[in-house]
């Protein structure tokens, strides 16, 4: 276990801190001016935080609502969609399509906020990167369904059905109690992937990024689904399969769209409750005071009870401390 809680991105293979500074990049600039080609190597790179000029401001807040709306149709459809599974009670189905279903519309958003970076001429995306990025999630998504089988569905059932202390039915209240349970399992066991370097070493994948956008949601660990499965199965003493399966891919959904630089902060009472764009900057941010914070799925009040918060102050410089150095999907593993 590292001991460091200032430094959660120890590096395993040195058993020391390894150096913040930002790998210098070369970039290829396409005609269109915002997509680049990004290649290790010496040279100078623009941060990827950089801002858009005050031209495009008034511009970019417009699209921002607009993209913002869409993101939160998206949950909408989601939740109301895989709702309607919950109440068939049919398991298998909300244990394997609530994500499914949702992919083609990550990719629309994709395409939307790429569109809007052109359009803007922000350098928020790069080829490499989020070929990787996507790559890492194709991966991810390969060996989900065999993780998730031994490592979440029979251990979940087994307790269920052998040891549950009550057999809640799905209602409203449960489906709340469920929501809350969920996330609370979620924050602590991602705040353990960060704290315990075993758990580190599947959910680095993820932050090894140095670009923030939409794919970045995509980029996941083959290996993170085994250490995910260790709080949520303490569900199993009292909510039925079907609800948690379905909870457990709604915190995942809900991720996708918080991985955007494109919306700023939101209005504060949902700055307050939900996990949001900037909250999740954060997280995702290698600066000091931005290290090992933020760690809520679809809510941010655990960590502002827990001492974890942090808002987001000055630019984020993103990835792990450590850069990755490679653009290899199966290499970042």
């Amino acid at each position: 276990v590292c001991t460091r809680r200032h430094c959660a991105r120890y590096s395993l293979s040195s058993g020391a801190c390894a150096s913040s500074s930002r790998r210098p990049l070369v970039s290829l600039h396409y005609p269109l001016g915002a997509f680049r080609l990004m290649y290790p190597g010496s040279g100078a790179m623009t941060s990827s935080s950089t801002r858009p000029n005050a031209l495009v401001s008034a511009a970019r807040t417009g699209m921002s609502v607009l993209h913002a709306y869409g993101v939160f149709a998206l949950g909408v459809w989601t939740v109301f969609s895989a709702w309607s599974y919950v109440l068939q009670s049919d398991m298998a189905v909300v244990g394997s399509n609530v994500i499914k279903n949702s992919i083609p519309w990550f990719f629309v958003m994709i395409a939307i906020e790429f569109a809007l970076c052109l359009y803007w001429k922000l350098d928020y995306y790069r080829l490499n990167d989020s070929m990787s990025s996507i790559m890492a999630g194709i991966f991810q998504q390969s060996w989900t369904a065999t993780l998730l089988r031994w490592f979440g569905v029979v251990p979940y059932l087994y307790i269920y059905e052998n040891y549950a202390v009550i057999r809640l039915p799905v209602t409203a209240s449960s489906w709340i109690a469920m929501f809350v349970a969920i996330e609370y399992c979620y924050y602590w066991t991602h705040r353990l992937c960060h704290e315990w370097n075993s758990m580190w070493s599947g959910h680095v994948v993820h932050h090894s990024s140095e670009d923030y956008n939409l794919t970045t949601a995509l980029r996941q660990g083959q290996v993170q689904s085994v250490f995910s499965w260790i709080q949520p199965l303490l569900a199993a003493f009292f909510f039925p399969p079907e609800l948690f399966f379905f909870h457990l891919q709604l915190n995942t959904v809900y991720q996708f769209w918080i991985h955007t630089q494109l919306i700023g902060k939101l209005p504060w009472p949902i700055e307050f409750v939900f996990n949001t764009p900037s909250h999740h900057r954060v997280h995702h941010g290698r600066n000091a005071q931005y290290i090992d914070k933020n760690y809520g799925g679809t809510l941010i009040i655990f960590d502002r009870l827990f001492g974890t918060f942090e808002p987001e102050v000055e630019p984020v410089v993103y990835g792990i401390t450590h850069s990755l150095g490679s653009w290899n999907p199966l290499y970042a593993q």
